[in-house]
């Protein structure tokens, strides 16, 4: 009987490797591996660096790992900034972040602000408010 159980569940994993190894084709404008990590580059670290980065204008993004509506805006946020010529977009992770609200009122995610010469002049909270704008982005 062991045996039997033992050869069936060698079956059963064999049948699920074999699925795993299919392979799907996805199109995007650029290749974007593991989400937020392909912009490693685009994220602040350091709190202080959120109103001070070189450039004069800039947005910056505010998501959590947690944040549902961060989870469903992040397929069609990321293929936007990818496809940014002319917008500089930033993010920031409060989940490894903190004390984000200082200088910029952030208090929930996901938020949108606008940079300025230093000061925040426009702020987007929720999906329904930051939709409309990333698709004003170029």
């Amino acid at each position: 009987m062991k045996k039997l159980f033992l050869w069936g569940m060698m079956a059963i994993l064999g049948l699920l490797m074999t699925g795993c190894a299919t392979t799907t084709t996805t199109t995007t404008i650029k290749t974007l591996g593991s989400g937020y990590i392909d912009f490693a580059d685009q994220h602040i670290w350091v709190v202080s660096d959120q109103l001070e980065m070189p450039e004069t204008e800039y947005y910056v993004y505010y998501y959590g790992d947690a944040c549902s509506h961060c989870i469903d805006l992040k397929p069609t946020l990321l293929v936007i900034v990818a496809g940014l010529t002319e917008d500089t977009f930033y993010f920031v992770n409060v989940s490894t972040i903190h004390d984000v609200a200082e200088g910029t009122g952030v208090q929930r995610t996901p938020t949108l602000i606008r940079v300025v010469n230093g000061a925040v002049t426009e702020f987007y909270e929720g999906p329904s408010t930051i939709t409309p704008i990333l698709d004003t982005l170029s």
